[in-house]
């Protein structure tokens, strides 16, 4: 401190920073307290509701963003000042208003890391004393990631379910494999799908079961009226001296990310989306290729290592349920359960379960809504 800044605050009294004059702490004026960062969505609705927006993609951009408790009764607004390494520079002031006790932090042009400051209140010329200081530290500010699945797959059931009660399943003297059955259904621009029901090569294998390495959610149900001859794999008679043939498909899909890196980091939002590349649905007279149509109704947890099983299990409770829809891609709000694993070091963790409620009702007959998802996607953003 030069002599002259001495001379000049022995003379007045006031304290002098960095040649700038600051007003006389005032007792009548009560200090903030509770200095902090936004890193929480309840931070931004405390901030204002009406700013929880901004706030959000603020956190989302990667500022800082202070908070604090503010002082009783009612003051004019606040000071944000930085102090650190012999500053004392005011940085942003705030009036009453939505939201006075917060504020956005310009980045410095060596960024936030290690800088230091403290808040004041004021009160016509009167200022309290500073607020605790807050110095940014790693983790103050959020990072963006997204993640692909470490594990991806479908889990494909081959069944001939009998679509009435009545109805007593006979068995042809020539089967059809699956692959053969629902190639009279899928259109030629349906690609997606046909392939993998070669896998079930053993016509005989009702009820079979299948993982493939590819995103499938939905029901394809097939009903034909034919002959004896036709040779179907499960026959019933339909009263015309004819035999009724049907198949069904289901596909639910199973996601797994690995989250151990998320440990000991506070989760702010996760999001998992999937494109719908390409879909099958009937018209009510014919199969078509329906694209950006989501088939799958629900998102479930899985409970069980369904990489290394022949099942894909999930809770029944907590599902996040949507409907089906014509959308190019799903997105899905899993904040808690992401939250839940990261803190549990991904103890527990078997992923998810994105499936259709058309699977669990009563299959109707030249039904289909099957859908084939690409780029899973988990979109984080933690401190």
């Amino acid at each position: 401190m030069s002599a002259f800044v001495r001379w000049l605050s022995a003379l007045t009294g006031v304290a002098v920073f960095c040649g700038m004059l600051a007003a006389p702490a005032s007792a009548d004026v009560q200090a903030p307290a509770n200095l902090r960062p936004v890193q929480t969505k309840t931070d931004c609705a405390f901030v204002s509701l009406a700013a929880t927006a901004a706030c959000d993609a603020a956190v989302r951009a990667g500022t800082l963003q202070l908070l604090w408790d503010e002082p009783s009764p009612k003051v004019d607004g606040y000071r944000l000042y930085r102090v650190d390494g012999g500053h004392h520079a005011l940085i942003e002031k705030t009036a009453n208003g939505a939201a006075p006790a917060f504020v956005v932090v310009p980045k410095p042009r060596d960024g936030y890391l290690k800088k230091c400051y403290v808040v004041v209140a004021y009160a016509g010329s009167s200022e309290s004393a500073p607020s605790p200081q807050y110095c940014v530290g790693f983790g103050a500010v959020a990072f963006v990631r997204s993640l692909s699945p470490d594990r991806v797959a479908s889990l494909v059931h081959w069944s001939v379910p009998a679509l009435y009660a009545r109805c007593k399943a006979e068995t042809p003297s020539n089967p059809l494999a699956p692959a053969q059955v629902f190639q009279m259904t899928q259109p030629l621009g349906f690609t997606t799908f046909l392939p993998w029901l070669s896998s079930f090569r053993n016509p005989q294998l009702v009820g079979s079961t299948r993982q493939l390495a590819v995103a499938f959610a939905g029901v394809e149900a097939y009903g034909l009226i034919t002959s004896v001859d036709a040779g179907f794999v499960s026959a019933c008679p339909n009263g015309n001296n004819s035999l009724a043939g049907y198949a069904m498909v289901t596909a639910r899909t199973g996601l797994d990310f690995d989250l151990r890196r998320l440990a000991g980091h506070k989760i702010y939002a996760a999001r998992l989306t999937l494109d719908a590349a390409q879909a099958l649905r009937n018209d009510g007279s014919k199969y078509i290729v329906a694209n950006d149509y989501s088939c799958a109704t629900s998102l479930a947890v899985a409970t069980d290592a369904w990489w290394r099983a022949g099942d894909m299990p999930y809770h029944k409770e907590g599902q996040a349920t949507f409907g089906l829809a014509p959308v190019p891609s799903v997105t899905l709000d899993v904040t808690p359960i992401i939250a839940q694993w990261a803190g549990a070091f991904d103890r527990g963790d078997y992923g998810f379960v994105l499936r259709s409620r058309l699977e669990d009702g009563t299959p109707i007959q030249n039904f289909a809504c099957l859908t084939q998802y690409t780029n899973p996607q988990l979109d984080l953003v933690f401190f």
